[in-house]
């Protein structure tokens, strides 16, 4: 939406969304739930909402900076993107009647799904050649990027590192960095980070199965990863 219409009706547009959600929330004791479980679905989501503003402030003031690492980008990523899958999962479960530990289970396993989603999506945004999110242009130091970083004495790396620097508006200068990453393998570690992510996940859903949880659902999202 930001692309389209510009960065204040999105953020506008998402404030409206976040509080149309919690009236939602308010509104289902009248379908049966119980108060003291909207309550606590309630406090999941807005310590996640609130968690995952720190996050996105981070990105915003860090997310370029040359003295980003690779454990930052990560705990950058989970903070902004994984703690609000996390709250979903969680409050979902609080709404469903399960007990602070399956909340936790469904918490961290949103985590790592969210974890997991962000990553993919850093990847695709750097492949794009629209560069519609734009993270090529804002200098983004994603987790490909980084993985790059890492071998300043390597030929390529430097070869990537002057074109990552220098044309912020050049395609071709994009399309040949793209390809100096997948001939460093830099895409290829970020999907082994996603997989590290995906495979902690599916075991919460399967200690969540253990626990007598109903499942198929959170496998057919997992499997779409």
């Amino acid at each position: 939406m930001w692309q389209t219409w510009g960065v204040g009706p999105a953020v506008n547009a998402g404030s409206a969304l976040v509080l149309l959600s919690f009236r939602r929330l308010l509104e289902t004791p009248l379908h049966g739930t119980a108060p003291d479980r909207v309550v606590m679905a309630g406090r999941l989501l807005a310590a996640a909402g609130y968690r995952a503003a720190r996050g996105q402030h981070l990105d915003l003031t860090m997310g370029s900076s040359a003295r980003l690492n690779l454990s930052q980008y990560l705990r950058i990523v989970q903070m902004k993107s994984g703690s609000l899958v996390a709250g979903a999962c969680a409050a979902a479960a609080a709404l469903g009647g399960g007990d602070r530990h399956t909340c936790a289970l469904t918490a961290s396993m949103g985590l790592h799904l969210g974890t997991a989603l962000q990553i993919s999506n850093d990847s695709r945004s750097l492949k794009d050649p629209r560069r519609l999110k734009g993270d090529w242009l804002a200098r983004k130091r994603t987790l490909p990027v980084l993985f790059a970083l890492r071998f300043p004495e390597d030929p390529v790396a430097r070869r990537f590192q002057r074109l990552f620097n220098a044309a912020a508006g050049d395609d071709s200068a994009q399309l040949e960095a793209v390809s100096l990453l997948e001939k460093m393998y830099a895409f290829d570690f970020a999907d082994r980070v996603r997989d590290d992510e995906v495979r902690v996940a599916l075991d919460r859903i399967q200690a969540l199965r253990r626990r007598g949880f109903d499942t198929p659902r959170l496998e057919k999202v997992m499997g779409s990863v």
